[in-house]
């Protein structure tokens, strides 16, 4: 039996037991809770509170190369850096430090210079960094003109400390530095 049948059989049971009425006897997680908790264990799909963040995301968009890069640090927040490229004079470019919970990652940005900053909201998929349609106005500050953060999508493609620190920006040298970080 593959682990594909496997999986839909545990789905199938879940789905007929709550279908029943008979719960999971988990009374704070949910009617979803079963069947979530059924493919975490089967792998199909990534414990949400297992996420790291951790690593260097790269993505050659036929533009340019958008890079994020993230360093864990002791008290579990991490150090970030993030470039989305539009063009050869097109990008948003800003560093800072981030907060992940059930793979919503909070970044607050800087630019450059430290003069700007804003908050950015995206999510984590363990393999795949997906920034919100929709970003504040004052992220503008970090971009050039038409430029913007919003729906950048960026896969994680080493999930190291040491792949990150070498992430390279345009106008910032390093997007992720050891000083303030602490390597795995």
């Amino acid at each position: 039996m593959s682990r594909y049948d496997s999986l839909c059989l545990i789905i199938s049971g879940c789905l007929i037991v709550s279908g029943c009425g008979v719960g999971s006897g988990d009374k704070t997680g949910g009617e979803g809770s079963s069947l979530d908790d059924a493919a975490i264990a089967a792998g199909v799909i990534v414990d949400p509170a297992a996420l790291d963040l951790q690593g260097l995301y790269e993505n050659d968009t036929g533009l340019g190369s958008d890079r994020f890069c993230a360093i864990r640090r002791d008290d579990g927040s991490y150090q970030v850096g993030l470039l989305a490229v539009f063009g050869a004079n097109s990008q948003c470019e800003a560093t800072g430090e981030a907060s992940m919970a059930q793979g919503q990652v909070t970044m607050r940005l800087t630019d450059g210079e430290g003069k700007n900053s804003c908050i950015l909201e995206a999510r984590f998929d363990g393999a795949e960094l997906q920034i919100a349609g929709i970003v504040e106005d004052d992220c503008a500050s970090m971009c050039s003109p038409r430029a913007s953060f919003a729906g950048v999508e960026i896969p994680l493609i080493d999930d190291s400390a040491d792949a990150a620190l070498r992430a390279k920006g345009r106008d910032i040298e390093s997007l992720c530095k050891i000083e303030t970080a602490s390597a795995k």
